[in-house]
């Protein structure tokens, strides 16, 4: 298992997989290990979606910023 760390800039639903988890920021939740996808979705109809490798005992971190069209923070 590892563990995976998003939020955005607006807030924005999370889904994994395809499936809703919650409301950004979603904190070390914890999922197999092994490529999945996450789908980011404003109230305002904005959409990002990126694929995340998380390897075993791993914690991954992304914030994504709607205005900036990219990645922020370390």
């Amino acid at each position: 298992m590892g563990l995976l760390t998003v939020s955005s800039l607006p807030r924005s639903k999370v889904f994994l997989d395809g499936v809703f988890v919650r409301f950004t920021p979603l904190y070390r939740s914890e999922l197999p290990a092994g490529t999945h996808t996450v789908e980011l979705r404003t109230e305002q109809g904005d959409v990002h979606r990126f694929t995340v490798d998380v390897q075993e005992g791993q914690v991954v971190s992304r914030v994504w910023s709607f205005d900036q069209g990219a990645w922020v923070g370390g």
